[in-house]
């Protein structure tokens, strides 16, 4: 089906092995944060409406394609119909496969007692899927691949091979004294989304049909090129960038992100748990300010970090965000071909307008004609992905990292008091200068001021 300025980036809603042949417009949304993947798609037609929804009728299995590239399968939900002297006009609307574990509720309350994520999960689309077939996959290498066009490298590792990053680390938390219940009323997804979040994990359907849980991955090679110079040209191998949005607002952010927990119970004696988190950036911004949160479901400290990355990097995002408009559906990649953008990939951005450079996490993409051929693009900053232990970012000159020395974690620390304790800008900054020239004398002298005892 033609409908767009090139064959290659033409767009196909496939249903039954049938291919829709008129189009006058569509939407298609795919983001890795919010789910599931949905499409409105309108055709015109001398046909009858009832006629051509005879073809096409609710709860149809359907593979979307674009660029012949397979985005996402899932089901018909709806469609709406209108029709005139010309003819009618149609606009069907779907959603991936995950679009029923977020429908369904909960109907009978269950408890389980310290399962994995993997466990919570199956156990999940067992209930919600209502005993329809499905798979669990631990890595979406195939199913990227597939949305870009590149040839496939191998297949995504089954559920009963386990990824480390996502599965063992995290079995061993959630499973600590941890009971999961289902709610009567709950939608199975908001569910398994709470219970997920604590470890940095998502839950979502691949180009291929199969459930994916995982994290995003922004630390893979870069597959596409976003260039203008000051003059807004473009550069070969760019596709064209038709507009650009870019917001930087610090309003909701924070520099120290705690989340307080409680660990023990029963025979066991509790005790509280901190997970603490440090946004590095905003001290370089010589800005202080604080977020804590209670969560007695958090039972580690383990967990507690999770959440407390998981804050920030929210708050990053939503203080943070650039959106790139291009013509078409396709571009070329770093190695000459073409490729159909896609989420869950990184773009390679030198943009001397906005001032944006270097590799960029694709969160979200959005095709759309109406009546021009159009994709917008959702960016992270890779820094900004952070789900879990393996993602800290790039370090800012004088901010330690993870691998932060003892002496370093204490200065965090004192940071963490001074921002507590109400300390301004110029503590930061004076902090911050400290921190740059090892001043170990002065560091000295704010643990003593402090009184906090490290050592």
């Amino acid at each position: 089906m033609m409908i767009a300025d090139s064959v290659t980036d033409a767009v196909e809603l496939r249903i039954g092995g049938e291919t829709l042949a008129i189009a006058k417009q569509y939407d298609v949304q795919i983001s890795m944060l919010t789910q599931p993947a949905a499409f409105s798609l309108t055709i015109g037609s001398a046909l009858l409406a009832a006629t051509v929804l005879k073809q096409f009728p609710i709860g149809s299995e359907f593979e979307l394609v674009v660029g012949g590239n397979v985005q996402f399968v899932g089901v018909v939900d709806g469609f709406v119909s209108n029709d005139n002297a010309q003819g009618s006009s149609i606009s069907l609307r779907g959603r991936d496969r995950l679009g029923a574990v977020v429908d369904q509720r909960v109907r009978t309350e269950e408890s389980l007692t310290s399962p994995t994520p993997r466990s919570l999960t199956e156990r999940v689309l067992e209930r919600a899927l209502l005993g329809r077939s499905w798979t669990l996959f631990t890595d979406d290498t195939e199913g990227r691949e597939l949305r870009a066009g590149k040839q496939s490298k191998g297949k995504s590792k089954k559920k009963s091979a386990v990824v480390t990053a996502t599965d063992e680390d995290s079995d061993e938390e959630i499973g600590s004294n941890t009971e999961a219940q289902f709610k009567v009323g709950e939608t199975y997804y908001a569910f398994l989304k709470r219970e997920l979040d604590r470890l940095g994990l998502f839950l979502w359907c691949s180009a291929t049909g199969d459930f994916i849980l995982s994290r995003p991955d922004p630390t893979q090679p870069a597959i596409y090129k976003l260039a203008r110079d000051a003059h807004r040209n473009g550069a070969p191998g760019s596709s064209r960038i038709i507009s650009c949005s870019f917001r930087n607002e610090t309003t909701g952010r924070f520099n120290i992100f705690e989340v307080h927990g409680r660990a023990g119970g029963g025979e066991e004696t509790s005790v509280n748990v901190i997970g603490r988190y440090i946004d590095r950036e905003m001290f370089a911004f010589g800005i202080a300010k604080a977020m804590a949160k209670k969560d007695d479901t958090c039972t580690s400290v383990a967990q507690a970090e999770f959440l407390a990355r998981r804050m920030c990097a929210e708050t990053r995002r939503s203080g943070w965000s650039v959106e790139y408009t291009v013509a078409g559906h396709t571009t070329e990649t770093a190695n000459g071909g073409v490729a159909t953008w896609a989420p869950d990939t990184v773009v390679d951005v030198s943009d001397e307008v906005q001032g944006i450079f270097g590799p960029h996490y694709i969160e979200g993409v959005r095709f759309a004609r109406g009546p021009e051929t159009q994709t917008t693009l959702t960016l992270m900053r890779p820094e900004d992905v952070v789900f879990g232990d393996e993602m800290d970012g790039p370090p800012i000159a004088g901010f330690p990292g993870t691998d932060a020395s003892s002496s370093d974690k204490s200065f965090l620390q004192l940071l963490a008091r001074g921002a507590e304790i109400g300390m301004g800008a110029d503590f930061v900054k004076a902090a911050a200068e400290r921190a740059r020239n090892n001043d170990e004398s002065t560091l000295s002298a704010l643990r003593d001021y402090f009184k906090l005892g490290l050592g």
